[in-house]
């Protein structure tokens, strides 16, 4: 785990890794593609983002892209991620329906390293020349 994450946990006095976050930490780590199931409640966001965080380079745009199948579901991953990506300086944007697309697709241009959408509305901005 990378050493601000495992700073802030101490700080806000998480103490052990839940199944879920031992079982992928790991292999997500190492660019392994998983597939896992856990009940609700049990960490899964930080299970992933943990892992895969580390990875990406501040400042070089578009490199993760996380489908949510609900606006309810991306809104609490982008909370969840951004709080971690921030001590990476990584910036989030969510994607979702309902949401103002214009703005949005304003925020793209700021070119976020993390996307955190919907497939609908991905698929529309996809459509539209404005994600590849």
């Amino acid at each position: 785990m990378h050493e601000l994450f495992a700073n802030r946990l101490v700080t806000i006095g998480f103490t052990k890794l839940t199944p879920i976050q031992e079982a992928v930490a790991t292999p997500l780590a190492e660019g392994a593609s998983i597939d896992a199931l856990a009940p609700t409640g049990t960490g899964k966001t930080l299970a992933f983002t943990w892992p895969l965080l580390p990875n990406l380079q501040p400042g070089d745009g578009e490199q993760l892209l996380i489908l949510a199948p609900s606006q309810e579901l991306a809104m609490q991953s982008t909370r969840v991620i951004r709080e971690w990506a921030t001590l990476l300086d990584l910036k989030v944007l969510a994607l979702t329906g309902g949401a103002n697309v214009k703005r949005q697709i304003e925020s793209l241009k700021k070119h976020p390293e993390i996307i955190v959408g919907t497939p609908g509305r991905v698929a529309e901005l996809v459509h539209n020349g404005k994600l590849s």
